[in-house]
């Protein structure tokens, strides 16, 4: 099954930015994700650094391009770099 934007209320306005809007920058997404040679089954990780809009257009672009989306915690996201800024200390 594929998530689409058929979901988002049409009505909608988040920040300041129309439904139109909103599917402009899922579109930009998709785009950047076909241009990186992205396919369906393929996976990506965002991040719930500010869960902006651009947060929620990642994520439609990837669900309609059929991309698996996993989320990362900004907590857990700062533990992993702290870790890895450590090791590369080494």
């Amino acid at each position: 099954m594929i998530i689409s934007r058929e979901l988002i209320n049409p009505n909608i306005i988040i920040n300041g930015m129309t439904y139109e809007k909103i599917c402009h920058r899922i579109n930009k997404f998709k785009h950047m994700f076909l241009d990186r040679g992205m396919n369906q089954n393929d996976s990506i990780t965002v991040t719930t650094l500010n869960c902006s809009t651009d947060y929620y257009a990642a994520l439609f672009a990837a669900w309609e391009l059929g991309i698996q989306v996993i989320t990362c915690s900004d907590r857990i996201l700062k533990t992993c770099l702290l870790y890895t800024s450590d090791a590369a200390d080494e």
